[in-house]
C-alpha cells in the first residue's frame, strides 16, 4: 500500500511539474514494489514508465531510456513483442531518442510502433495517426541530418576534384570522396522517400476526415425535411 501511495504521489507531481521530487517519490515506489512483486511483475514496468517520463522532464535522457528498456524488457515478457503494451514504451523511447539527437535510431523505433498500431488498432486510430506525426518529425530530423552529410561529403568532393594531380593516391582519394558522395545522396533520397510516404498518409487521413465531416454536415438532422 506505501509502495503505491507514493507511486500515486509521483505521478501527482509530476503532473504539476514537480519533476525532481516526482522522480524521488517514483523511484522509492519502485523499491517497495520490487520487493513486493517482484522485478518482471507488469506494475514494475509501468513505474518504470512514469520514472523514465520524469527523468526526460528533467533533461536526464540516457537515463530516461534506461529505465524505458527494462520496462520494455518486462512487457515484452508479459505481453508479447508485437503487443500494444510493448509499443507503449517504444513509441516514448522513440520520442526521447529524437529530443536527444538521435534521429536514425528514433525512426527505426516509430516504424516498429507503426507497424503494431496499423495492425492491432487500424490506420485511422488516434494512436496510429499520433505516432504517424512523431514519425514524420523523426523523419523530417533525420532527413535534415542527411542533407547536411550530403552537403559535407559534397564540399569533399569538390576539393578533391580541385586538388587532384596526376599521382595515382590523388586520384584513389578522389574515387574515395565520389563513393562517399554517391552513398550519402542514396541514403537521403531513401529518408525523403520515407517522409514523403509517412507525409502522403497524413495528407490521406486529413482528406478523409474532411469528407467525412461534410458528409455530417449534409446529413438531415432529426426532424428536419429534405
Amino acid at each position: 500500500q506505501a509502495g503505491r501511495s507514493l507511486w500515486s504521489l509521483g505521478r501527482v507531481l509530476l503532473g504539476v511539474g514537480n519533476n525532481e521530487d516526482a522522480l524521488s517519490r517514483l523511484e522509492q515506489a519502485l523499491g517497495i514494489l520490487r520487493t513486493a512483486l517482484g522485478d518482471a511483475h507488469p506494475d514494475c514496468a509501468s513505474l518504470l514508465v512514469d520514472a523514465a517520463l520524469a527523468l526526460q522532464a528533467e533533461g536526464k535522457h540516457r537515463q530516461a531510456l534506461l529505465r524505458l528498456d527494462e520496462a520494455e524488457g518486462i512487457r515484452r515478457a508479459k505481453f508479447g513483442p508485437r503487443s500494444l503494451e510493448v509499443a507503449q514504451v517504444v513509441r516514448l523511447a522513440g520520442e526521447v531518442m529524437l529530443k536527444f539527437g538521435e534521429s536514425g535510431k528514433a525512426c527505426e523505433k516509430l516504424w516498429e510502433v507503426l507497424r503494431v498500431h496499423d495492425r492491432a488498432l487500424g490506420e485511422t486510430h488516434r494512436e496510429t495517426l499520433e505516432t504517424l506525426r512523431s514519425l514524420e518529425e523523426a523523419l523530417v530530423a533525420h532527413r535534415d541530418r542527411a542533407a547536411n552529410r550530403r552537403g559535407e561529403a559534397g564540399v569533399r568532393l569538390e576539393w578533391e576534384a580541385i586538388k587532384t594531380g596526376a599521382e595515382e593516391f590523388d586520384q584513389v582519394l578522389k574515387a574515395k570522396a565520389m563513393n562517399e558522395f554517391e552513398v550519402e545522396d542514396r541514403y537521403h533520397e531513401k529518408v525523403q522517400g520515407m517522409l514523403d510516404m509517412v507525409q502522403l498518409r497524413l495528407a490521406g487521413t486529413a482528406a478523409d476526415g474532411f469528407r467525412r465531416s461534410l458528409i455530417l454536415l449534409e446529413r438531415p438532422r432529426d426532424g428536419a425535411t429534405r
